[in-house]
């Protein structure tokens, strides 16, 4: 696969990602009505998913340079898929916090798609193509909350399934479209500097 197609698959899963994460904070007042839900509550709910974020993060970049970036963008793609389909049918707020941190675990996506970045682009051009992965989370701020509001006037829980399918299709794209880019040369780092990192990761988050 072309450098340039690459680039614009990372990018598209990467919009594809943000757009649907933020599509769900149109109907933060419904969840709180619904699960009678304090200002305190619902914020732990929502920074739940950074917590996991924080540490699954560094693990998802450490698997991709052992295990390929393929298997760890449809790995960590396929488990947010998950956590956002659970948030979506929760009925309970156990099951929003369960939702949530799922979706998290899923968040090395992120790490993973920058280390596809930095293993097709000259290093005197990364910072400028790294600048996609901040015009992708700029695009999914813009856009998700109206679109969120667009679906969430047809049904509440409408944004959330919707998140979960364009989760999903993005599974579909890297299954069907992305090719390897690590090289099987290339040294592979120890967990154990992963391990170390922990205590502070977790403080951090």
């Amino acid at each position: 696969m072309k450098r340039s197609q690459t680039l614009r698959l990372v990018f598209l899963t990467l919009v594809n990602d943000r757009v649907a994460r933020s599509l769900i904070n149109c109907i933060l007042p419904y969840i709180v009505v619904r699960f009678h839900l304090s200002g305190l509550m619902l914020g732990l709910i929502m920074a739940s998913i950074t917590l996991t974020s924080a540490v699954s993060a560094p693990i998802a970049g450490r698997l991709s340079d052992r295990c390929g970036r393929r298997k760890t963008l449809l790995g960590c793609l396929g488990i947010s898929t998950v956590g956002m389909s659970i948030f979506g049918f929760a009925s309970t707020v156990p099951a929003l916090f369960t939702g949530r941190l799922v979706d998290g675990i899923g968040g090395g996506s992120e790490a993973t798609s920058e280390a596809v970045i930095a293993d097709i682009t000259p290093r005197k051009d990364q910072t400028k193509t790294f600048g996609l992965v901040a015009m992708a989370s700029v695009i999914g701020l813009i856009v998700g909350p109206g679109l969120g509001g667009l679906f969430a006037s047809l049904n509440v829980r409408l944004p959330v399934w919707i998140a979960s399918i364009m989760l999903f299709l993005n599974v579909i794209l890297i299954a069907a479209g992305f090719q390897e880019t690590r090289r099987s040369d290339s040294p592979k780092q120890p967990f154990a500097l992963v391990e170390r990192s922990w205590p502070k990761l977790i403080g951090f988050a």
